[in-house]
């Protein structure tokens, strides 16, 4: 055995004759994390908060920048804004370069009591940051190995918070502010567990957010976040929309664009069926451009842009093949890859209504009035998904008289969804 510099011991023990195996005292360790907790409500929300407040006007800041997304704050589950808020400020003090370097020399701070001037000095050598990452393993009761899906870094968190939202589901994707102890991570303020994201969606989250960013800056979105968290903090608002399967094959909009001013269909006729309509030429893969893939691409011949989009990865992996069969030079990867919940929460935040699939309506047979009334009933379900993640009982009558449906045909779809959930 040996103590690292924290004193926590760790045994090596011998699985079989060649592999060592390092096991943690979680005991120990779990004890240093309860003192951090206790010292954490004793220096950051009694005392921190309200400094922040009153030297540097952070709860005036907070609240300008959550104004801007009131539309959705308002819809929160309660507690959530005051907790957001308290998140707010504390990572403006601890982040790197943070308010705490000018305060741990403040009169007012020289004045607690020695364990929180170490606890202090401490957290100040070691900056607070937010965190997109995956569940690996999980090691000991409140203990995890988190994988940032942004630098794929593993490290260890220690979160009751945690453990209370696996009891609930599986999400995919966790947001959390956290903070070294000396032994292992901790989360602080709201825990956001995301059932249906993954780290694309974050990256377009971003460059909608940005739409003048690069795309390869859009995938490298900490460091914007760690500048203004708020908006991501936000998109706690789609957090029960669940990731989207037919069968085995997830629905999720693969998309990709190119300048294209050479553009011909001598060799198409093959793989693709190809139609035309204002100035558009729409190409569908053969076999592939029907439910569940969806995969087809359009040729703008005012824009000289060659648009591709699939509702499966299989689905955009085969329109892209056959494109380069076709002589076409592609990426492997669409420029974006996002969860259909992504996309509608994205939508709601930014307060726009983003078209994903802007040439698709071109080649709809839809009636205006058809398109209407599918946009009433998309609107409806978009509702009553949240509720039976939930574990809630829809307003059926009421949400059937908002998009003119039959009450009983809703309640079918609300039946088929809570199977599909395991929600009966």
């Amino acid at each position: 055995m040996f103590n690292c510099s924290e004193g926590f011991t760790f045994h090596f023990l011998l699985k079989d004759s060649n592999t060592p195996v390092i096991v943690a005292d979680y005991k120990k360790i779990k004890e240093l994390c309860d003192f951090n907790t206790s010292l954490t409500a004793s220096v950051v929300d009694e005392f921190l908060l309200y400094y922040a407040a009153e030297q540097d006007k952070l709860d005036r800041k907070a609240k300008t920048a959550f104004a801007r997304y009131r539309h959705v704050s308002k819809g929160m589950p309660e507690g959530w804004y005051g907790m957001a808020m308290a998140q707010f400020i504390a990572h403006n003090i601890f982040k790197k370069d943070g308010l705490v370097q000018r305060y741990k020399n403040h009169r007012a701070i020289e004045l607690r009591n020695e364990a929180e001037l170490t606890w202090l000095g401490h957290h100040a050598k070691h900056p607070w940051r937010f965190s997109f990452a995956e569940i690996i393993d999980s090691l000991a009761k409140d203990f995890y190995t988190m994988e940032d899906v942004f630098n794929a870094e593993h490290y260890l968190l220690y979160s009751t918070g945690t453990t209370k939202e696996l009891e609930i589901a599986r999400p995919a994707l966790w947001f959390n502010l956290i903070s070294w102890n000396g032994a292992c991570w901790q989360t602080y303020g709201t825990i956001v567990p995301f059932r249906g994201f993954e780290a694309d969606d974050i990256c377009y989250f971003t460059h909608r957010l940005y739409p003048g960013l690069d795309l390869k800056e859009s995938r490298k979105p900490m460091p914007l976040i760690e500048k203004n968290p708020v908006p991501y903090m936000m998109l706690f608002s789609g957090s029960e929309y669940p990731l989207v399967f037919q069968q085995d094959i997830q629905t999720v909009y693969n998309i990709a664009e190119y300048y294209d001013d050479s553009f011909y269909t001598d060799g198409l006729e093959a793989s693709f069926k190809i139609e035309y309509a204002q100035d558009v030429y729409r190409l569908g893969l053969k076999g592939w451009d029907t439910f569940p893939h969806f995969a087809t691409a359009y040729y703008d011949e005012r824009k000289k842009e060659l648009f591709l989009s699939a509702l499966s990865d299989e689905g955009f992996d085969r329109l892209s093949g056959a494109l380069e069969n076709c002589g076409y030079e592609l990426s492997e990867e669409p420029d974006y890859r996002v969860n259909p919940g992504m996309h509608a929460t994205a939508n709601q935040v930014l307060k726009s209504k983003y078209d994903i699939l802007r040439y698709d309506h071109l080649f709809s047979t839809e009636t205006p009035e058809q398109k209407e009334q599918t946009d009433h009933i998309n609107a409806v379900l978009q509702k009553i998904l949240p509720d039976i993640n939930a574990g809630r009982e829809p307003d059926v009558q009421k949400l059937a008289k908002e998009a003119g449906m039959d009450p009983g045909d809703l309640q079918e779809i609300v039946d088929t969804f809570k199977k599909k959930l395991g929600r009966i």
